[in-house]
């Protein structure tokens, strides 16, 4: 039997306006020098912590600009594969 996926619930936060998740405008992943581009990124969610997420953290001290507050759970299905 298949180990279950632990994969907990994430959060995607919205950038520069954007409202709604639109899977057809996510870019395949490719490798760049510093970190991969594209994809379709989110973060573990963390709702007893200080910031939710260590992506909500990191952008509010570093990019606050990007914190548009449309942000949005993802429960990750039982067979999802990522790496």
């Amino acid at each position: 039997m298949a180990e279950k996926n632990s994969l907990k619930t994430q959060i995607w936060c919205a950038r520069e306006g954007g409202v709604s998740i639109d899977l057809s405008k996510v870019q395949p992943v490719k490798n760049n020098f510093r970190k991969p581009y594209g994809g379709f990124w989110t973060s573990t969610y963390s709702p007893n912590e200080e910031y939710c997420s260590e992506w909500i953290e990191w952008m509010c001290v570093e990019m606050p600009e990007w914190a548009t507050g449309n942000c949005y759970l993802l429960e990750p299905d039982d067979n999802i594969k990522v790496y």
